[in-house]
């Protein structure tokens, strides 16, 4: 779940994204940033961050999250400090029903899409729900590499 289609308008719903999603942005309450900041990566070790640098970026951070209890349940994959407190934007989450979520609340800008281990990050984490594995060194997601390049269709 990535950016704007983390989250509801209506309070109501916002039970359901996070039964399904671990979390969400939604209610009367929520709130989002642009902000130029330096990213952190709590949980180092969690595949989804393999190869993974913290990064300088500017982007629009949904941040005052919901999520599913017990919060020690959620796994915290990237934070940026806004307004003076670190916030989780992007987590992990081994559901009750045995399935797997990622959410990750930025990628507001498309330019964003350039930077590595943004990519890498995003690419990996649906590696993960999907319970596959991923290497020790990361997915090879530059922008040449098989991964990305989509076949050129014959007339």
């Amino acid at each position: 779940m990535l950016h704007w289609g983390m989250g509801t308008k209506d309070a109501s719903d916002i039970s359901a994204f996070v039964n399904l999603l671990g979390g969400c942005h939604g209610g009367p309450d929520r709130r989002y940033k642009v902000v130029e900041v330096k990213t952190q990566l709590p949980t180092p070790n969690h595949p989804t961050v393999r190869g993974v640098k913290p990064v300088q970026i500017k982007d629009a951070f949904h941040y005052t999250l919901k999520f599913a209890q017990p919060v020690e349940k959620i796994i915290p994959i990237l934070n940026v400090p806004i307004e003076g407190r670190d916030h989780t934007v992007a987590w992990a989450w081994n559901r009750p029903d045995g399935g797997r979520s990622f959410g990750f609340s930025g990628l507001h800008f498309h330019e964003n899409w350039q930077d590595e281990n943004y990519r890498r990050m995003v690419a990996q984490a649906i590696v993960w729900t999907l319970k596959r594995p991923i290497p020790e060194e990361g997915l090879d997601v530059a922008l040449d590499a098989e991964f990305f390049v989509v076949p050129k269709r014959e007339k």
